[in-house]
């Protein structure tokens, strides 16, 4: 799958679908974990991977891992491994061996930041200084925050906790994505394979790049250049060539996807052009 470069702007969060909690992230309570019911929705799951049903077959999985987070057949098919006492998934293990933990409004950070940031101090450019005036050094697009997760690399100029709160909702897409269309992506044999606990042939984690503008004005003005027409609607753009901005230009490589014209307010995230 190429790698994709996402152009927003914050506006209006689009809310989960109703049905959405049946896509079970591999997350779930320890205390309650049951082993026999993990074990029950495995054991399903192997069966609709022989029977070519790619989708129910990883749908099953994080059901078992909802029953039981510790379930290791799950968590290694999925390509967690083990660290400490918990399971983590490659990207995470090397933060936290990088001595840096994740922090639901910061993001990654080095564990001995972390009560500073939550007192409101902030450190950038080799130096600590409140939220304020680090927000007044970012907001240009090629100075703005970064935030990096297992699948998608964020750079915005909106604030630190917006670009974390996309960023999670956008791992969630990930989670329900390759659940449903896990058949596009692993053919039978490969999916056999996996279920039968060998290594996958293809382990490789893509990281997609998202600019994440705070105004429409700005998105606009950084990609009028190549698309005239940028503020009429939705568009796919070609961004092989050189973007108007250096930092659009180092991030994307093949594909830009704008967002849909919506409402404008600061915040959160427009719905990918379809």
């Amino acid at each position: 799958m190429s790698r994709v470069c996402l152009f927003c702007i914050a506006c209006v969060l689009v809310p989960a679908p109703a049905d959405a909690a049946r896509y079970y992230l591999p997350r779930g309570d320890a205390s309650t974990a049951d082993a026999g019911a993990a074990e029950a929705a495995f054991q399903k799951a192997v069966i609709a991977a022989t029977q070519n049903r790619a989708s129910d077959a990883y749908q099953l999985t994080y059901e078992a891992l909802a029953a039981d987070p510790a379930f290791a057949p799950a968590r290694k098919l999925l390509g967690y491994v083990k660290l400490g006492d918990g399971w983590h998934t490659p990207f995470e293990a090397r933060q936290l061996k990088a001595g840096k933990i994740w922090h639901e409004r910061f993001g990654w950070l080095p564990a001995d930041a972390v009560a500073r940031y939550e007192k409101g101090e902030r450190y950038y450019r080799g130096r600590w200084m409140s939220a304020e005036q680090e927000a007044k050094l970012r907001t240009d697009i090629d100075r703005g925050w970064r935030v990096e997760t297992e699948h998608y690399r964020i750079v915005t100029n909106d604030s630190l906790e917006a670009g974390v709160a996309l960023a999670k909702k956008l791992e969630l897409l990930h989670c329900v994505w390759s659940q449903v269309f896990a058949g596009f992506a692993i053919d039978q044999p490969e999916l056999v394979r996996r279920f039968q606990g060998k290594p996958a042939r293809e382990r490789g984690v893509r990281q997609h790049d998202v600019v994440y503008f705070r105004t429409r004005g700005e998105y606009n003005d950084a990609l009028r250049r190549q698309q005239p027409k940028i503020s009429d609607g939705c568009h796919f753009a070609d961004v092989a060539r050189r973007t108007s901005t250096p930092e659009a230009s180092r991030l994307c490589s093949t594909i830009s996807r704008n967002a849909t014209r919506s409402h404008r307010r600061p915040g959160a995230v427009t719905r990918p052009a379809r």
